[in-house]
Parts: C-alpha cells; sequence; structure tokens
C-alpha cells in the first residue's frame, strides 16, 4: 500500500467531504449514513440495542476528521456543532499533524458552534474497552459513572464474532458487579476510515 506521504503527494485536486443523507430507524436504534468523499459513495451506520441513537454532526466530525486529513477533502456538511469541539478544531489537528506533518488541515465553511443546553438528565457514560485506562478512569469517578459504552467495529472487525461475544461477557460481568448500565453499539466506520489509513 501506499505511504500517507506519496498519497497525499499525487492528489491533484482538493476533495469534498459530504454528508448525503441520515436514516433513522423507527424504533431509533440504528443510524445510516449515505456520505460522499471525493467520488467516491460510502454507507455508514451505528446500532445498538441497548439505547437509542440520535444523529448530530459532532460524533460525525470526531470519526471522520482524521480521514478528511489524509485525503485533503474539506468538510462541507452544514449545522452547530458543540462549541468546545469547535474551539479545539486547530489543535485537534495539531495533534494529527504532529505524527504527520503533512497532513491536511480540511476547510470547514458551513459549520457554527453551539452552546448546548445543560443536561438536566442525570447519568455520565464512560467509554470502556476493559483496558487497565478504562477501569482507572472507572475506579477513579466510580460515582459519577453510571454507564460504561462500548463500540463494535471501532478497534476491530465486527466480523470477529467470538472476540466480540468475550467482550460483550467481560462488560455485561463488570456492569453486574459495579452496578452500571451497559450500553453496546456496532458501527463499520473502522471499515470506512482503515480504507485511507
Amino acid at each position: 500500500p501506499q505511504s500517507l506521504h506519496t498519497r497525499y503527494a499525487q492528489h491533484q485536486k482538493m476533495n469534498t467531504f459530504q454528508l448525503e443523507e441520515v436514516r433513522q430507524s423507527e424504533d431509533s436504534h440504528r443510524i445510516d449514513l449515505s456520505i460522499r468523499l471525493g467520488d467516491e459513495q460510502h454507507q455508514l451506520f451505528f446500532s445498538s440495542k441497548d439505547a437509542s441513537l440520535k444523529f448530530d454532526l459532532d460524533a460525525l466530525l470526531t470519526f471522520t476528521l482524521p480521514v478528511c486529513m489524509v485525503e485533503q477533502a474539506d468538510w462541507t456538511p452544514e449545522g452547530p456543532i458543540n462549541q468546545v469541539i469547535w474551539h479545539n478544531l486547530p489543535q485537534i489537528m495539531d495533534f494529527f499533524q504532529a505524527w504527520k506533518p503533512h497532513l491536511y488541515r480540511p476547510k470547514l465553511p458551513n459549520i457554527t458552534p453551539l452552546v448546548r443546553p445543560v443536561n438536566t438528565q442525570t447519568g455520565s457514560g464512560l467509554f470502556f474497552t476493559g483496558g487497565v485506562d478504562s477501569f482507572f478512569t472507572l475506579y477513579k469517578h466510580m460515582d459519577q459513572i453510571t454507564h460504561l459504552v462500548y463500540i463494535h467495529g471501532l478497534e476491530m472487525s465486527l466480523d470477529n464474532l467470538p472476540l466480540r461475544n468475550q467482550i460483550s461477557q467481560m462488560l455485561r460481568k463488570v456492569g453486574t458487579e459495579l452496578g452500571k448500565n451497559v450500553i453496546e453499539i456496532e458501527t463499520n466506520i473502522r471499515k470506512f476510515s482503515s480504507n485511507f489509513a
């Protein structure tokens, strides 16, 4: 496979990242996205049996910004994003460029910062992998954390069913023993992004 530097040098024109369609299931447990990167269309999905899902641009930007930096693609979806993410975008891109200085800094012409209202609902989630860092954070904030969240398809292939079953069993055991709700999510975002790594 070509190196990032080689692919970067071979681009003849600037790409754009576009959000073409968002579809949500009637029970709100699945979201399907049609996106376009340059001339290629891709289908992404997020699903969960444990929680209702709601689409917002924050998550889409978080998952796709690194791909846009690799592919020299400006990010064109339109709408508001969390003001904290918006404010920190330069530092986020600095972080990736510290690894790969030649990466492109996408333009994001159609987003605006949004001050989100104070969430009056109780509960706090932790993205939990079962590793040392996850357990450290969990025990440090045991009283505040109410939900453990794991995303299948982010760190490993969705096709690895034996490993996924082991992880699910571990999550449920930890959740039961520590009194935490468990939310498992599935996505094919890794399969999409690995095409550009």
